[in-house]
Parts: structure tokens; C-alpha cells; sequence
């Protein structure tokens, strides 16, 4: 059994995030592909780390994962087909929000207790690599972040609750939903 690599998992706190996006930059024009993850709860230090990468590079194209993959496997497919046959040369860098869809929640994997990736999630993988472009893939449960994903991926920046007692105050006040409620998902990381 071949060994998962070890890829870079920081904080975005960490002054390594500086280096992640420079080297996205340098590789903005170049030929090669990267995949990036953003992973954890705390969605405004992510939409904070787009905005930033964003004033940086240009505009990058957002897509939200919810409205490409479904329960059928052929029509996810198709769609992934055509997101991909829809960029254009110059759209170098995408951002696919909501990617934990792909972790089961639609495919009918969601209690398992050994993560594996999806057949949609191959396939869509599959497409990242050949496509050579900066990808960025934006996670709220880090027990997603696979084996075959980290075979794909070169970092994560890891977005997490804060640790402070006020800071948890704050973050906890923020969760709490008037309206609906899910259940955050108990597979060990």
C-alpha cells in the first residue's frame, strides 16, 4: 500500500499563509495546477483569505458545488463536464464553495465511519489535475479532507473556531440559527 504524502496543513494565522499566496501568484502564470483547501467553520477568515487572494491575482471564478453535484452520478458528471468545457484560458483560478457536498451528503456515504471519496469526487478530481489551473476548494468539516484528496492537494489552511474564552463566546453566539439546524458530523479526523 503506497504511503499519502504529507501535505501542509497551517492556520491562517500563521505567517505561512504569506508564502501559500505567493506561490499562487508565481503559479497565476505559469501552466502548472494547484489545489488548495480551505477547511474549517470559521467562513468569514475564508471569505477574508479569497477577498485578500482576490486583490492580489484578479478576479476568481466561484462556484458553488451545491448546484453541480446531485444524487444522480451521471448528471453530476455532466455538470462537472461542462463547468470545466465552460472556463476560458484566462480563468486560471477557481474557487468551488460548499465542496463538502461531495463527502456523502448527497451520495448516500455520510455515516460511514472511513472516509473515501465519492465516485462524483474522482471524477471531478480527475478534472482538476488534467485542467492544470489554481483550484481552491473551501470545506467546513476537515474530516473530509481524504486520502485521495491529499494525494491531489498541496496545502491546507486550516479555519478554525478561536481559542480565546471571549473569542469562543462570540463564535458560539454567531452559530446559533433561528431557523434550522444541522448536525455537525462526528467522524474521527
Amino acid at each position: 500500500m503506497a504511503a499519502i504524502k504529507q501535505i501542509q496543513r497551517i492556520s491562517y494565522r500563521d505567517k505561512e499563509v504569506i508564502d501559500i499566496l505567493n506561490t499562487i501568484i508565481e503559479i497565476k502564470s505559469s501552466s502548472k495546477g494547484y489545489l488548495l483547501v480551505l477547511a474549517g467553520k470559521y467562513k468569514k477568515g475564508k471569505d477574508d483569505f479569497i477577498s485578500d487572494l482576490s486583490n492580489r491575482i484578479g478576479e476568481i471564478n466561484s462556484v458553488d458545488m451545491r448546484a453541480i453535484i446531485s444524487s444522480n452520478e451521471n448528471e453530476s458528471f455532466e455538470n462537472i463536464e461542462k463547468l470545466f468545457n465552460s472556463l476560458s484560458e484566462k480563468d486560471r483560478v477557481l474557487y468551488m464553495e460548499n465542496y463538502d457536498v461531495l463527502s456523502g451528503e448527497y451520495t448516500g456515504f455520510t455515516y460511514s465511519n472511513v472516509r473515501y471519496a465519492t465516485p462524483q469526487e474522482k471524477y471531478l478530481l480527475k478534472k482538476i489535475k488534467d485542467s492544470k489551473r489554481i483550484v481552491i476548494v473551501e470545506l467546513v468539516d476537515k474530516a473530509n479532507i481524504h486520502s485521495m484528496l491529499k494525494r491531489y492537494t498541496q496545502a491546507v489552511i486550516e479555519f478554525d473556531e478561536p481559542s480565546s474564552s471571549i473569542g469562543k463566546f462570540f463564535w458560539k453566539l454567531k452559530q446559533i440559527r433561528l431557523q434550522g439546524h444541522t448536525f455537525e458530523n462526528k467522524r474521527p479526523l
